[in-house]
């Protein structure tokens, strides 16, 4: 079977979908040692596609004829035995609710109402970056490093000193408002060596989206033939 793992991401920069298939590909690789992600078959999203356009910035929620063709699309990728990655935000800091959480797991729901689950459980799996996906990429200090000294000094200074030890960056409201780093460089730090152990050694949301993954039976079953054990 030749599995596709469609990534939407609610950021609509131009950058967005390759840093959400980078981090997944790391995600995953965190469940398969040794994985050859080469061997993934990802399949992009058409921006102009009426599910990219209801998924960005979560339009969905207030358009009955977004939330529709948004709910099909994803059925029809699921009930064809393909895998959906639904990145949001989580969009408060970490031990708060998350009211966005809330109404796509309402969405999935949905779809569930559409297509039969029995044949895609876990098909569906949400990347849940916690405030934002920010909060994962600040991790990659080495990547900061190498940035011209006019922007470096001023970004190491704020992630060494926002860093914890069991919260990562995930304690922070709104990251990207307060870092230097902004957005700016999302690409490169995704890209760039990220060091996926570190984020899974101190980001909460990292290691819940990776034990979300890991549960996922059509995911563990792509994941076996392309990497067996």
């Amino acid at each position: 079977m030749n599995t596709r793992l469609w990534v939407y991401t609610e950021d609509t920069g131009k950058d967005a979908p390759e840093v959400l298939k980078a981090l997944v590909k790391r995600l995953l690789k965190g469940l398969s040692p040794g994985l050859q992600t080469n061997k993934l078959r990802f399949q992009d999203t058409t921006p102009s596609s009426s599910a990219t356009v209801a998924w960005h910035r979560h339009n969905w929620r207030g358009d009955h004829h977004k939330r529709r063709a948004l709910i099909l699309e994803l059925a029809t990728r699921v009930t064809t035995g393909d895998i959906v990655l639904l990145h949001h935000d989580h969009d408060a800091a970490h031990g708060q609710p998350s009211t966005l959480a809330t109404q796509v797991s309402g969405l999935v729901t949905e779809v569930a109402r559409v297509a039969p689950p029995a044949t895609w459980r876990g098909a569906i799996l949400t990347l849940t970056p916690c405030y934002s996906v920010e909060s994962w990429l600040y991790h990659n200090h080495g990547a900061v490093e190498a940035l011209p000294v006019n922007e470096r000094d001023a970004a190491l200074q704020w992630l060494r000193g926002n860093l914890h030890d069991t919260t990562g960056y995930d304690h922070i409201p709104k990251p990207k408002d307060t870092c230097p780093l902004n957005d700016k460089h999302n690409l490169t730090l995704a890209t760039k060596a990220f060091p996926a152990e570190a984020a899974a050694a101190r980001s909460p949301s990292w290691q819940a989206t990776q034990t979300r993954l890991s549960a996922s039976p059509p995911l563990k079953a792509l994941l076996t033939r392309i990497n067996p054990p």
